[in-house]
């Protein structure tokens, strides 16, 4: 999990950027403070990976907190999401290394764009053991356009660069069964995003589901897929898709019958009481 903190002391916009957030990655939201000072006072005992911070705000404004975190030497990634334009304070921001600055309004793509260079930085300085001038050029570069996860065709809150990072792992053990708990430990990973980009890859035939009964509990495993392997994983695919209709058929059958049935004890009813009226009743029937 990317454990981030929200320093905005506009209470929408520090919920737009949470919305924003969201779909983007693994990020998990620590805390939202509408001061300076009150994220400082949380980042004195709390460890962060990712700042969202405003610049004019009320006592300690962003430029001065993000002046303490790197006097204090802390390792934490800032985007500034801010209003302000001035030159002199975009240009101490970038000094102090920011990630990217976003001046408000801003868009969506544009938010995204600032938080796919913020996970490019941490994967390659995370992940590699040494740099080449293609990746430093990715890294120090804005974020190219193909890398933009929705015009590449994937879904959305799938990462283009996290799911890179497992496919490449995955080709290396190609004759290996995985579980999302086998993944999560060696990418580092949680497994609810481990399942996510699972789902993906066997959705896009590239791997196939399985259960794994030498587990000794039937658990699900996932495999390369080759030709053979593909072919099974498209009958499987299909087989399910039948049975799901299957089982939808059956209930929409089920829904009409208590239908029809409700229906029938109403016309009884009304019958029973047409026939008191005409008999001189009082209106009253028994059911």
């Amino acid at each position: 999990m990317i454990r981030t903190i929200i320093i905005e002391d506009d209470p929408l916009v520090a919920q737009i950027n949470c919305q924003y957030l969201q779909p983007l990655g693994d990020f998990q939201i620590d805390g939202i403070f509408n001061s300076g000072a009150a994220a400082q006072e949380y980042l004195k005992e709390n460890k962060a990976d990712l700042a969202i911070v405003d610049i004019y705000m009320p006592g300690m404004n962003g430029i001065e907190l993000l002046r303490w975190i790197r006097g204090d030497h802390r390792n934490l990634s800032v985007i500034m999401v801010t209003a302000a334009t001035e030159i002199q304070t975009v240009a101490e921001a970038l000094q102090l290394g920011i990630v990217d600055y976003l001046i408000k309004p801003f868009s969506f793509a544009r938010f995204q764009e600032a938080v796919q260079k913020y996970l490019r930085k941490e994967d390659v300085l995370k992940h590699s053991h040494t740099a080449n001038q293609t990746m430093l050029d990715q890294l120090l570069n804005a974020a190219p356009a193909n890398l933009n996860f929705e015009t590449q065709g994937l879904r959305k809150g799938l990462n283009q660069m996290t799911l890179d990072r497992v496919k490449s792992y995955l080709r290396e053990r190609p004759d290996e069964k995985h579980t999302c708990e086998s993944l999560s430990a060696a990418l580092g990973l949680s497994k609810v995003t481990i399942r996510r980009y699972l789902n993906y890859l066997i959705e896009i035939q590239e791997m196939v589901s399985s259960i794994d009964y030498e587990t000794g509990a039937g658990r699900a495993c996932c495999t390369c897929s080759n030709d053979k392997r593909a072919r099974f994983c498209l009958v499987t695919k299909a087989f399910l898709s039948w049975r799901r209709m299957a089982d939808f058929c059956e209930m929409i059958y089920n829904k009409c019958t208590e239908y029809m049935n409700s229906v029938e004890n109403s016309y009884s009813i009304t019958q029973k009481m047409h026939t008191n009226h005409a008999e001189g009743g009082n209106g009253s029937y028994g059911v």
